[in-house]
């Protein structure tokens, strides 16, 4: 959910910067509740980004940073031994 407030956007009751975006990305591998968790400690792990909403019926993830974090986030979630999709 977003709203603007005085002029400033707020996302999940976060204050983004206007680098910032929700980004979505379609993760490969989640079976289980330990694999949504795995996969948003990852994230959440890259600096820059905050907490993720993890979806283990969609297979996504989905977390507020500036784009530039992609890359990082994809390698973390790698780490955890899952993929993306692009």
């Amino acid at each position: 959910m977003s709203l603007w407030a005085y002029g400033v956007k707020i996302h999940w009751g976060v204050l983004l910067e206007a680098s910032m975006e929700t980004i979505t990305l379609k993760v490969k591998g989640m079976n289980c509740g330990h694999c949504v968790n795995a996969v948003r400690s990852a994230i959440a792990e890259v600096t820059g980004v905050g907490d993720a909403i993890v979806s283990l019926e969609d297979g996504t993830a989905t977390y507020v940073a500036d784009p530039a974090t992609l890359d990082s986030v994809k390698d973390a979630i790698a780490e955890e031994g899952f993929s993306v999709q692009d």
